[in-house]
This record gives C-alpha cells, sequence and structure tokens, in this order.
C-alpha cells in the first residue's frame, strides 16, 4: 500500500483549556480543563501521525498547552481573537501560508479525542482540491473539518 503524500497544514485552533468545555455540566472546573486539554492533545496526536498532514499549527493563548502541544511535534501561535472562531482561523491560515505556502491548510477542531490518523487521511483523502469541502460533524449541523 502506497503513503498518501503529506501536503497538509492542520490549523487547530484550541481555546485555552481553562475556559474550554464551558457546556458541561456537573463538571469542575479543573475538570473541564482537564478534558479540553486532554481533548487538545488526542487530537493533536492524531493529526501528527496521519500521513496526509506535513504540519499543524496550533492557535491558543495557553502557554503550558503551547509547550505541550510542541513536545508532540506541532507549531503554536497565540490566539488573541479567543472569542472569535472565524477570526483565529483568519489568523491562523496566514500564517501556515507564510510558513509553508506550498501545503493547503485545512481547520480541524480541537476536540476529538477519539479521531484516529486513518479516520484523518481518510477525509482530507475525500476534499475537492482547490475547492471548499466540509466533513459534517455526528449531527450534521455542524463541522468538525
Amino acid at each position: 500500500m502506497s503513503v498518501p503524500p503529506a501536503v497538509h497544514a492542520v490549523l487547530l485552533p484550541v481555546k485555552p483549556p481553562a475556559v474550554g468545555k464551558s457546556r458541561l455540566l456537573g463538571v469542575s472546573d479543573e475538570g473541564r480543563r482537564e478534558l479540553a486539554e486532554a481533548f487538545a492533545l488526542d487530537t493533536a496526536r492524531a493529526c501528527v501521525a496521519a500521513a496526509r498532514v506535513a504540519r499543524v499549527l496550533v492557535a491558543t493563548d495557553d502557554v503550558r498547552l503551547s509547550h505541550a502541544l510542541a513536545r508532540l511535534g506541532c507549531a503554536a501561535i497565540p490566539d488573541g481573537t479567543t472569542s472569535d472562531l472565524n477570526a483565529t482561523l483568519r489568523l491562523t491560515a496566514a500564517e501556515a501560508r507564510r510558513r509553508w505556502p506550498d501545503l493547503e491548510p485545512v481547520a480541524l477542531c480541537a476536540d476529538l479525542p477519539a479521531l484516529r490518523p486513518g479516520d484523518l487521511d481518510a477525509a482530507l483523502g475525500a476534499l475537492v482540491p482547490g475547492g471548499a469541502s466540509f466533513v459534517a460533524d455526528a449531527d450534521g449541523v455542524g463541522t468538525t473539518l
């Protein structure tokens, strides 16, 4: 089986874990922080291990998490616009294009702890080249990629 080319730069916006997972009820602030951090790290691990992913660029204002993601092989930049996902994605996409102009940027939610590298590779392989593509969430009302 041939290995697909690594042509994508994954843009991974990550809210600071201290404010992430705010919709979880009955979970302590510390518990939500730990879950948000674990989700982001699991998602990043899958990205780094995916054959079609050449680089991962994380946008987060959490310094500790930024260092943990860097140890996994991700590049990280400060978010600066944590409350505006679209602004974060524009910022991160511009930086990815500056760093890696030959790679195709794709945005991915950072809370996909069950993501497997092979599943990400399959989704990336199904993207429309040069066109808009997305992967719907389980409910079909939002997106994950």
